[in-house]
């Protein structure tokens, strides 16, 4: 089952991807270039990750997993906080840290791509 670790070096790999705490103690940030594609959060014993895709997707995590919410304080047509309770796939946490790392990257500018990329 992915946890916190799991996810932590599943983020890792991905190109230009680093963990920052902007937040405090309890809440990575994982970035690429200066954007936020993943944040993790454990709080009261429970942990949670907000992830960002298209919102048509977005929507059918939501409506496949009942873990799977809006974005919490998160722009919630284009972000989900998915509470990590065994109940959804590793498969699918990995589709949903690559689709949000990808539409993230993505977005960068060609410069930050190539900087981002070494």
């Amino acid at each position: 089952m992915m946890n916190e670790a799991a996810i932590r070096a599943y983020c890792l790999v991905k190109k230009g991807a680093r963990e920052d705490y902007p937040f405090g103690p309890d809440v990575t940030v994982y970035k690429t270039g200066s954007k936020i594609f993943l944040l993790v959060s454990n709080r009261n014993g429970g942990v949670k990750m907000s992830f960002k895709d298209h919102p048509h997707l977005n929507y059918e995590w939501r409506d496949q997993y009942s873990a799977v919410q809006p974005g919490y304080h998160l722009n919630k047509l284009h972000w989900n906080t998915l509470a990590i309770d065994g109940t959804v796939p590793d498969a699918d946490i990995q589709r949903m840290i690559d689709h949000s790392h990808e539409i993230v990257f993505r977005s960068l500018s060609r410069n930050a791509k190539r900087t981002e990329s070494k």
